[in-house]
This record gives structure tokens, sequence and C-alpha cells, in this order.
């Protein structure tokens, strides 16, 4: 059971970071903006 948790955390963390990815992907490439030289 530990390890079939494991796994679906590591697919939950890699869904999140694809998805992070996409969205700053596509706020660069439609605002022509740098994410991460933005402060918040």
């Amino acid at each position: 059971m530990g390890a079939v948790s494991t796994l679906l955390s590591t697919l939950l963390m890699s869904a999140v970071a694809f998805t992070t990815m996409k969205f700053m992907a596509y706020t660069s490439k439609h605002h022509g903006v740098d994410p991460f030289s933005r402060s918040y």
C-alpha cells in the first residue's frame, strides 16, 4: 500500500509541475513577461 501511495504522490507532483510549466509558458508567451523576473 505504501508503494501505491508513493506512486500516486509522484504522479500528482508531476501533474502539478507540468501544469505550472504550461501556465508559465502561456503567461510569458501571451504577455511578453518573464514570470520569474516579476516581483510578487
